[in-house]
This record gives structure tokens, sequence and C-alpha cells, in this order.
């Protein structure tokens, strides 16, 4: 097993890091579910249509996915990029999971989904390092 991939393993006594991983991911679950009930308040007020809420939801899932990835990553000791990539996946497909349970929503693109939350995951990532060093990857 590649050294990094060990040192990304076994980060102190026995903490996987999975319960800073579960954090992330617990953070943007409850952000989200906030600022799609703020959203449909707002929609239900008639200050934001209907077509534009569309563009307003994948902006909200964006900042969802950098602050989730930003918590997770922000808490560990190495692999801070890894970790926030695989916050943004978990958060994917928790996002999908409730998406696929709803009825009319299938037709959400998949794809689209993951693109956004792969690339947010790395930029709220790269905001979690501070400085320079072998701990990124």
């Amino acid at each position: 097993m590649p050294k990094a991939f060990h040192t990304v393993l076994k980060q102190g006594r026995g903490d996987t890091g999975i319960r800073k991983l579960m954090l992330g991911i617990l953070i943007s679950a409850v952000i989200l579910c906030c600022a799609v009930s703020i959203c449909a308040f707002v929609i239900s007020r008639g200050s934001l249509s209907i077509k534009r809420a569309g563009t307003v939801g994948k902006l909200i899932y964006a900042a969802v996915v950098a602050a989730g990835a930003f918590c997770a990553s922000k808490q560990q000791a190495a692999g801070k990029l890894l970790w926030a990539l695989l916050t943004g996946v978990s958060v994917c497909l928790l996002t999908s999971g409730v998406l696929l349970l709803i009825p009319g929503e299938a037709d959400f693109s998949f794809y689209r989904l993951v693109l956004i939350s792969i690339v947010f995951a790395l930029i709220g990532g790269l905001f979690a390092v501070r400085k320079k060093r072998s701990g990124y990857i």
C-alpha cells in the first residue's frame, strides 16, 4: 500500500477519520435542509419564481457541498483533499438517494450532480488547506 494511503488511514490512535467525515456529511445535510426550507418559503411568498428556483437550488447545493467538505477536511491531519472528495461524493449519493425517493424527481441529471459535487468538494478542501505541505493528498 502506498505511504500516502497508509498515512491517511492511520491518523492517530486508531482514528481513521470516519467520524470527521460523518460530521462533514451531517453539517451538509443540516445546511441543505435549512436552505431548502428557506427556499420553499420564499417561493411560496412569490418572491422567487419556479424558473429561477432550479438555478438557486444548484447554487445552494454547491455551497452545501463546499461547506461540508471544508468542515470534514479541516479536521483531518493528512489527506485533506481526499477526505474533502469523499465528503462530496457521500453528500452526492445521499442527495441523489433522497431525490429518487421523491415522486416526480427521477428525471434529475445525476452526472451534473456528480460534477458539481466533485468540483465544489475540492474547492472546499482547498480552502481548508492553509499552507503548502505534504498532507494534501
